[in-house]
C-alpha cells in the first residue's frame, strides 16, 4: 500500500535519506515521488544503465549483484526496507554499477533524477545525508567482509539466517542466502541440515522458519554447536 512521505515510518525512524528535511521540503518530494511496484523476481535495474534518480525502498527485498568479465554474477547485498538504490550512481553521475532484482514483491518510491539535483543545490542536510549513507554502505562492507574471516561456517548461517528472521520480509533463496556468507550452496545447506537436527529451524524445499533463534543467537557467542 501506498503513503505519503510524511507518514513515512522509515522517514521518521531517522532511517531514510529525506529525514534530515523539514515538512515543506518533504511535501515537494512527496508531489515528486512515483510509487512503483515490483513482483518477485523482476529487475528494478541493470548494470550500465543511466541514473534514473533514487529508489526508496518502503517494503519487500531486493538483491544487489555485480558481475565479472566472464559474465559472472556476485551478489553483495541485500536492500531491506528504509534503504535507498541507486543512489551512488546519482551521486556520481556515472551508470549504475550493479543489477536490482526483486527478490520478493517490492514497493518504491522512485524520485527522480532532476528534482534530486534541485535538491541537492538547494538542501546542503540533503547532501550531507547522501554522503553519511555512502559511508555506512561502505562500513557494512569491511564489517561483512572481517565476518567471513573470522567467524565459523555455522556462525556465518546462523548470522544471516536471524538477519532476515529480524527483517521479517520474507526469506531469499538458499543460493542467495549461501552467496551473501560465501559459501557454496551445498555447504550452506549441510548447516541448515545440522540446524534442523537440533530442532532449532524446520524447513523444506520451500518453506524456512526458526524455532529456536535463541540457540542461534548462543551460537554466535560460543562458536561450536556442542
Amino acid at each position: 500500500m501506498d503513503m505519503d512521505c510524511q507518514s513515512c515510518l522509515h522517514r521518521r525512524q531517522g532511517k531514510g535519506l529525506f529525514s534530515c528535511l523539514s515538512c515543506d521540503v518533504i511535501d515537494r518530494v512527496d508531489e515528486n515521488r512515483i510509487g512503483r511496484n515490483f513482483r518477485a523476481g523482476q529487475t528494478l535495474f541493470l548494470e550500465g544503465d543511466e541514473p534514473f534518480g533514487i529508489y526508496c525502498l518502503q517494503s519487500g527485498l531486493v538483491k544487489l549483484e555485480a558481475f565479472s568479465a566472464d559474465g559472472g554474477a556476485q551478489l553483495l547485498r541485500l536492500a531491506r526496507p528504509g534503504e535507498p538504490l541507486g543512489y551512488r550512481a546519482h551521486l556520481s553521475g556515472a551508470p549504475q554499477q550493479y543489477r536490482a532484482t526483486a527478490l520478493t514483491n517490492v514497493h518504491v518510491c522512485a524520485i527522480p533524477e532532476k528534482f534530486l539535483q534541485e535538491l541537492r543545490q538547494e538542501e546542503a542536510s540533503f547532501s550531507h545525508s547522501l554522503i553519511q549513507k555512502l559511508a555506512h554502505d561502505l562500513q557494512q562492507a569491511e564489517h561483512r567482509w572481517l565476518g567471513l574471516l573470522q567467524k565459523t561456517s555455522e556462525q556465518r548461517v546462523a548470522d544471516i539466517l536471524l538477519e532476515f528472521h529480524r527483517a521479517e520480509e520474507g526469506w531469499p533463496s538458499r543460493k542467495d542466502m549461501a552467496q551473501l556468507v560465501d559459501m557454496a550452496p551445498e555447504t550452506f545447506t549441510r548447516v541448515l541440515a545440522r540446524f534442523e537436527k537440533k530442532e532449532w529451524v524446520f524447513r523444506t524445499r520451500t518453506k524456512l522458519k526458526l524455532l529456536q533463534p535463541q540457540q542461534l543467537e548462543k551460537l554466535l557467542v560460543d562458536g561450536a554447536l556442542g
